[in-house]
């Protein structure tokens, strides 16, 4: 289960459950806290190295009043005695004032549980205008997530997340021009006709975010729910990632799914000719694409 696929209004004590009963782990997008943030300054530190880090690399969610043991959740055990909505105003403004530049799409609630207790949830977006720094009480650092948790970043991470703020659009623009004239060469993954061609990107700006690639095994095993545009296919895997394609040596289409998550959807042939004249089957085509869009929306989650 992942915490991101769910509206974060409705999580409940429910969903903190079933992260307990699937042993799901800590790692880059999820951290889990016994105890709330402290007032001295190294807890405030601590609260600001949590939230930015996230914030610089994948995104993600601290769930504080959750015991773990090695990483994995064992017991929702919540925060006794508490004013919650006292404590995230303090939480609220500690982010907004020691953060630079501010956060913006933070989301923090409390879950009442059962015992009377309560657990504070924090939803962190992933940010694309980094690196956040922290910079309060005459500290200034940069932190990011790896699978072990937050950390301090290296030369070149903090290089790569400057150059993400200010490179993601053209990098986009630029892997759609490139991708055009390869197709247009008849050099991509497979050679598909002609007669018209619809060529679509689904471009996640995760793409080309910091150290982004899919388990291409578990893009594999899902790589039937990513059928060509109008059609099914068969699936293999290829040196971008994986491919879901219609027809062999004449293919009408296909779905090329990179590893940095990027989907390539493809189609041939989708002029016609009638009466003399060439036409698009406009409502067939609109009904093509927003299936496609509604299948890749539902399936494409492989990680927490």
């Amino acid at each position: 289960m992942s915490l991101g696929t769910l509206n974060f209004d409705d999580i409940s004590e429910g969903d903190l459950k079933e992260l307990i009963d699937n042993g799901v782990p800590e790692g880059l997008k999820i951290d889990y806290k016994r105890d709330f943030y402290g007032a001295s300054d190294n807890d405030k530190k601590e609260a600001l190295k949590d939230v930015s880090s996230f914030a610089n690399s994948f995104g993600g969610h601290l769930i504080i009043g959750m015991d773990e043991n090695g990483g994995i959740p064992t017991e929702i055990t919540g925060l006794h005695r508490i004013n919650a909505d006292t404590e995230i105003q303090r939480l609220e403004n500690l982010v907004r004032d020691g953060l630079e530049p501010r956060i913006t799409g933070l989301k923090i609630k409390a879950i009442l549980l059962k015992s009377g207790n309560s657990v504070i949830l924090i939803r962190i977006p992933k940010s694309w205008n980094p690196p956040h720094r922290v910079s309060a009480r005459n500290f200034n650092r940069f932190y990011v997530r790896n699978s072990a948790g937050a950390h301090e970043v290296s030369v070149e991470e903090l290089r790569s997340l400057f150059n993400l703020s200010a490179s993601v659009h053209d990098r986009i623009q630029s892997f759609r021009r490139e991708r055009l004239a390869i197709l247009s060469a008849d050099e991509g993954p497979m050679k598909i006709g002609h007669g018209g061609r619809l060529i679509l990107h689904i471009v996640p700006l995760s793409a080309f975010g910091y150290g982004q690639s899919l388990d291409v095994k578990q893009i594999y095993n899902h790589a039937l729910t990513f059928p060509p545009l109008s059609s099914s296919g068969n699936s293999r895997y290829n040196l971008e990632g994986v491919i879901v394609y219609r027809g062999d040596e004449k293919c009408s289409g296909y779905t090329q799914i990179f590893r940095n998550g990027i989907i390539e959807a493809t189609k041939a042939e989708i002029v016609r000719e009638q009466d003399g004249r060439k036409l698009i089957a406009s409502l067939s085509f609109d009904k093509d694409i927003f299936e496609v869009l509604f299948c890749f929306r539902r399936k494409w989650n492989f990680s927490n």
